[in-house]
């Protein structure tokens, strides 16, 4: 079976000021479909350098990382945007326009994966209980309803692999362990789940528990 995302020995750092701050040394992971991975690491270990590279949205260094076979690292980066609208679901903090409607954006992320699927878009606000909310704007909902929007979004196309980074802000706390809980769910489907988080609660819902620390993978 092909791993749905393989990252091999991949280094990078940022410039700052002038100087070479690593943010990932030799990085490797494997993760399968229907398996769910915790990245866990204090801040400034690398969880979110290793979630951009696995979205493709940060070139690495050295080193590789492919996606259901695809290695990301060599597409240009319009190629990039193109293969991760339709193969990667990203959940972080932020995500949704507050310009439109939640069923807005889940329709503009279809339509970039060029795509349309009201079938499936309909499905998701009742699993996640959004079906009341899905007309108004982002800015309306509460904490918990905003998570779970983003989550449709990542969602909105299927994806092969979904990545989280740190996708619940302090005060979102009490929608944790129902998101958890639908990103489960969604490697119980067979997708391959890819959770960043410093705290400890991800570890219920984990296959496995992916370490680093210092920018380096344990």
């Amino acid at each position: 079976m092909t791993p749905a995302l393989e990252i091999i020995d991949v280094s990078m750092s940022h410039r700052h000021d002038g100087y070479e701050i690593p943010a990932l040394r030799g990085a490797s992971l494997e993760v399968q479909p229907g398996e769910l991975v915790a990245v866990i690491g204090p801040q400034g270990s690398g969880k979110s350098a290793l979630i951009s590279c696995a979205a493709g949205l940060a070139e690495p260094d050295s080193g590789s990382v492919r996606v259901a076979g695809t290695r990301l690292d060599r597409l240009s980066a319009t190629e990039r945007a193109v293969f991760r609208a339709g193969h990667i679901g990203l959940l972080t903090r932020s995500g949704l326009d507050d310009a439109i409607s939640v069923r807005q954006n889940v329709d503009r992320a279809q339509r970039a994966a060029g795509r349309l699927d009201p079938e499936w878009r309909e499905e998701m606000f009742n699993l996640m209980f959004l079906m009341v909310h899905a007309s108004q704007r982002p800015s309306r909902l509460s904490g918990g309803e905003a998570v779970r929007s983003r989550l449709a979004v990542a969602l909105a196309n299927r994806p092969g692999l979904v990545l989280a980074d740190e996708p619940i802000a302090e005060y979102e706390q009490a929608a944790e362990r129902g998101v958890l809980d639908l990103l489960r769910l969604q490697a119980d489907y067979g997708a391959a789940v890819v959770i960043a988080s410093r705290g400890s609660a991800v570890r219920r819902v984990a296959d496995r528990v992916f370490e680093l620390r210092d920018t380096a993978a344990v």
